[in-house]
């Protein structure tokens, strides 16, 4: 099992390094941007969810 798990964490780093050409550059630019994108997601429903925690208004 860890076999196979090495093999894909090593098939994704292969992905993300820059070969010769920058596709892999440009691969892990993009993988950077969506990871961010989600977290962004992520943190903007849980805000929107839980609006009294984070209430920032002056005259709340």
């Amino acid at each position: 099992m860890f076999d196979k798990l090495k093999q894909g964490w090593t098939s994704f780093i292969a992905l993300l390094t820059p070969g010769e050409n920058s596709a892999g550059w440009r691969r892990g630019i993009l993988t950077g941007m969506g990871f961010l994108i989600i977290l962004i997601l992520l943190v903007g429903m849980y805000w929107s969810n839980e609006p009294a925690h984070f209430d920032v208004r002056l005259n709340a």
